[in-house]
């Protein structure tokens, strides 16, 4: 069973090494590196043992006198002022309890409003390399440098339909080796992350939702890397004015209606400035496997501005669609906060103001998608409609909206468009549709049109390999999960694109420039990717 301790480590630490001396705020662009926690010294250990430990009389800080609950824990990291505990770490170690004993049941409603700092975070782990089974949800609210490490986190939900993990409004989040694990029928989303800065998921595993694995809205700064996503409605998005966040080498599978998005649809009132015109900027999608999508899209951009869609490998995608879907976005006014809704239109965002009909929707535009050197293999049997999901222009008072609209103070009119600036070149696509999904005739309901200058339906068959039959890819065993290329397969192919920078950032509002670079440099493995040595997808060859 493994240790039974549950020790909340009080830390006054000091961070050492070349990667940390390089890094103040988590609130910083993201590599697609492994988040730094650095070396922690100094450290005052409050223990909590949720069989033996108690919390009456007790601090905690002796390890043969634990405290019993987290809640005990969470609300001793008061009890030094002073330390000045708004910038003193806290280390909770939990180890696994196992299925029969019901760990941390007295969790707080919410853990919130404590505040470490980068170079002395809260830090909740297992302790010693164990596991923990937290078996209720956990909440997390208005907290810095908070990580959570080691974690397992059951909520089967109820009628309220909580999430199993929610974090709304926190500075420097962490989930490394966390897995979360919601109902089938009960459960929205399995995490949940809203108005927060510098959130880091790396190694995670989080599935069983009616809807999302991973729902973003108004995320700024950090990375999902190294992680599983999946058996849910959907699979995770980036949306609600989400920014500079790399998704990379993860596998996202077993999704009904997504598979993984940049942007979507948001109520105005939940974006935060100035952050408020498009649904995503500057997402990175990379290195990501997947497969068995049953409905929809694999990879999917909804109102995206500098969107970096390259070198995945989707299987099994788009059975009800097409593999890739670039779209307009939506926006509305949930009028949960009205007079949020106004200050926003009023300060050139893109929404409606407070007041005007739930349905009133706007379409938001994509400019500048880089959909490139990614591979697509449907097997024989497995069809799509389209290779492609991309609409004509929509109207500003979208199709869909209850209108009237009020017009945009932001520049925003007129027609919508999902394609501008959208590049498309350098795939390799095997999928017995039979529509390109592009068509530069008149009465076709498609964009990239003749007049588009960056895509265009001969720009596609030509940058871009559709079901060339010289070169079939024949992937390793992907029943098994294994979707290497076999050696030799697509060894002739020579269309990988060199995916230059971004041109000068025009994301509007004062929005901080995003990472311009666009490089690949590595594979799904960590494996460099050369001149010499690449392939479309997410694996070099075998």
């Amino acid at each position: 069973m493994g240790l039974r301790l549950l020790c909340v480590c009080i830390l006054l630490a000091i961070r050492t090494g070349l990667a940390d001396a390089a890094r103040t705020s988590a609130v910083a662009l993201p590599d697609g590196l492994p988040y730094q926690i650095g070396t922690l010294t100094n450290t005052l250990h409050i223990w909590v043992d949720p069989v033996s430990g108690v919390d009456a009389g007790r601090t905690g800080t002796v390890a043969s006198q634990p405290l019993k609950t987290l809640k005990a824990a969470w609300s001793k990291a008061r009890l030094h002022p002073s330390t000045r505990i708004l910038i003193i770490p806290l280390l909770l170690v939990v180890p696994w309890m196992g299925a029969e004993v019901p760990c941390c049941a007295a969790v707080p409603e919410w853990l919130e409003y404590k505040s470490g700092t980068y170079k002395t975070p809260i830090i909740i782990e297992a302790a010693a390399g164990e596991i923990v089974n937290v078996n209720t949800f956990v909440a997390v609210r208005f907290c810095k440098y908070l990580y959570f490490v080691g974690i397992r986190i059951n909520f089967l939900g109820n009628a309220d339909g909580n999430h199993p993990f929610h974090c709304e409004g926190c500075t420097g989040l962490l989930m490394r080796r966390v897995r979360v694990r919601g109902s089938p029928t009960k459960t929205r989303e399995a995490v949940k992350v809203n108005q927060c800065k510098g959130v880091y998921i790396e190694q995670c595993d989080f599935a069983v939702s009616t809807d999302n694995a991973l729902d973003a809205v108004a995320w700024q700064y950090g990375h999902v890397i190294d992680s599983k996503l999946h058996d849910c409605g959907f699979g995770v998005y980036f949306k609600g004015g989400s920014a500079y966040i790399i998704a990379a080498r993860n596998r996202i599978f077993r999704t009904g209606q997504l598979g993984i998005a940049a942007g979507f649809d948001t109520g105005f009132e939940w974006m935060v400035s100035p952050w408020l015109r498009y649904e995503a900027y500057d997402i990175k999608i990379i290195n990501n496997l997947i497969y068995d999508i049953n409905q929809a899209a694999g990879v999917s951009v909804y109102g995206g501005y500098n969107i970096l869609v390259a070198h995945n490998t989707l299987y099994r995608v788009g059975a009800s669609g097409a593999p890739f879907s670039i779209r307009q976005g939506l926006r509305s006014c949930d009028d949960d906060y009205p007079e949020r809704c106004s200050q926003y239109h009023r300060a050139g965002g893109w929404g409606q103001p407070g007041g005007m009909p739930q349905w009133a929707q706007i379409s938001i535009p994509n400019r500048n998608v880089f959909l490139v050197n990614n591979l697509v293999v449907n097997p024989a049997g497995y069809t799509t409609a389209n290779q492609f999901n991309i609409p004509e222009v929509v109207p500003y008072c979208h199709e869909y909206s209850s209108g009237p609209c009020k017009p945009s103070l932001g520049g925003l009119s007129g027609s919508i468009a999902a394609d501008a600036g959208l590049v498309i070149r350098g795939n390799y696509i095997w999928n017995a549709a039979t529509y390109l999904g592009i068509d530069p005739d008149p009465g076709w309901e498609t964009g990239c049109r003749n007049t588009n200058p960056s895509c265009t339906a001969a720009l596609v068959l030509a940058r871009n390999d559709i079901n060339n039959a010289t070169q079939k890819p024949v992937l390793v065993s992907p029943g098994d999960g294994n979707f290497r290329l076999k050696p030799g397969s697509l060894s002739g192919f020579a269309k990988l694109w060199a995916i230059p920078k971004w041109g000068a950032w025009a994301g509007g509002l004062n929005s901080a420039a995003g990472n311009s670079t666009n490089s690949v440099l590595t594979d799904f493995t960590g494996a460099r990717r050369t001149a010499h040595n690449n392939a479309p997808g997410a694996y070099l060859q075998s």
